[in-house]
């Protein structure tokens, strides 16, 4: 007899939320034939639902909204009776938080690190509230779930040595890659001999550091072209600051805030960069990495083990990476610096990274991560 899973998308609003679905959900559809999938919406996630396969039930709950704490009051008070109606038997949930009362089996996905972390980061005050929320029901999903899934073992450490797990309780799924289409072959972007770094805006993205230590490559190594920070603008407030600080370095004027594109846009972005770089220093996996790779992208990135703070950063890029990535440490602009240097005046190790780029991505696919998916729910059939 076929199992009824309840997907609750809600959660994936911008950048890698929606990606994961787009790309989990269509081989959830190849890999499993034999249970049936009901996908829960917002009414303004319009994207995601056209990429929904068709075979699976889409429930646009126009009653709730973007806001995290409304979210969460519908998930607990009202999404429980929706899934007893629907004759489910379990609840996957992205974003650490699932419905306590769900009254089927429950799968939480652990995507949120932020409100375990112990790094002292500059967030507005709104932020840290969503933080203290996020990290309440964080701690009563995951001790609710009946499976508790982590998207690498950097974050399952972390996050299990603040509140320990039975082993059998969690499991280690990661990301995908997938190729991006080739429509946009033969095209150029906007922008020319420019590093890039794609990331939404938020203050543990440590751009700030990346700003600096490009305006270090700029003025002690003379590189001529440009930084473009793709990325979705997350907080006011961050954005601010950043350019403000603009304002402040020699060569400012250098720094291009894309803003958020669209896949093409981004395929190009990738395929054009003389290099790309992420400094974030908390993350629980980290899609950039394993795009820029699939893009013959050379990748430098941020390891906190450099700094001796590998007990207290989300820093899961050695483990998404392992040696087709240049390290630096993220909390130092010089470091930042060099390694971006290395990358551009070594052609020879430019080439091998590549290479090893390459043959690193093929270790992800979203097929492997919605069979481990699969196997997950099938664990929980009663």
């Amino acid at each position: 007899m076929p199992m009824r899973v309840a997907i609750n998308a809600l959660s994936a609003r911008v950048s890698s939320g929606p990606t994961f679905f787009n790309n989990l959900l269509p081989a959830l559809a190849i890999r499993d034939t034999a249970n049936e999938y009901c996908v829960i919406l917002g009414a303004w996630q319009t994207a995601l639902l056209t990429e929904i396969p068709e075979r699976f039930e889409k429930r646009v709950m126009s009653g709730v909204t973007q806001n995290f704490a409304a979210r969460v009051f519908w998930e607990q008070v009202v999404l429980p009776f929706y899934l007893r109606r629907w004759k489910i038997d379990v609840l996957y949930s992205l974003g650490n938080v699932t419905s306590i009362f769900a009254g089927c089996a429950t799968v939480v996905v652990m995507t949120n690190s932020h409100p375990f972390s112990s790094l002292r980061l500059r967030w507005p005050v709104r932020h840290k509230v969503k933080h203290r929320l996020v990290r309440l029901f964080s701690t009563l999903s995951v001790k609710r779930a009946s499976k508790a899934i982590f998207l690498s073992e950097n974050s399952r450490e972390l996050i299990c040595r603040q509140f320990p797990l039975p082993p059998g309780k969690t499991t280690i799924v990661h990301c995908g890659w997938s190729p991006f289409d080739t429509a946009a072959n033969g095209q150029s972007p906007k922008f020319s001999g420019y590093v890039l770094t794609v990331s939404v805006l938020l203050p543990h993205k440590n751009i700030e550091r990346l700003m600096r230590a490009f305006d270090l490559l700029v003025e002690e190594h003379g590189f001529p072209g440009s930084l473009v920070v793709a990325g979705t603008i997350m907080s006011r407030v961050y954005y601010e600051r950043l350019v403000n600080l603009r304002r402040t370095l020699a060569h400012g004027e250098r720094i291009i805030f894309a803003g958020n594109i669209n896949h093409a846009e981004l395929a190009l972005l990738y395929k054009h960069a003389r290099l790309f770089v992420f400094p974030s220093v908390e993350e629980t996996f980290g899609l950039p990495l394993l795009e820029a790779m699939g893009c013959g992208v050379p990748v430098a990135a941020s390891d906190c083990t450099l700094a001796g703070v590998s007990g207290d950063c989300f820093n899961p890029f050695p483990e998404v990476c392992g040696e087709a990535a240049d390290y630096f440490n993220p909390f130092d602009e010089r470091s930042i610096c060099r390694s971006m240097q290395r990358l551009l005046r070594d052609e020879k190790y430019r080439e091998q990274l590549v290479a090893r780029g390459f043959a690193r991505v093929k270790r992800f696919s979203w097929d492997s991560a919605a069979e481990q998916t699969v196997s997950v729910f099938e664990e929980l059939r009663s």
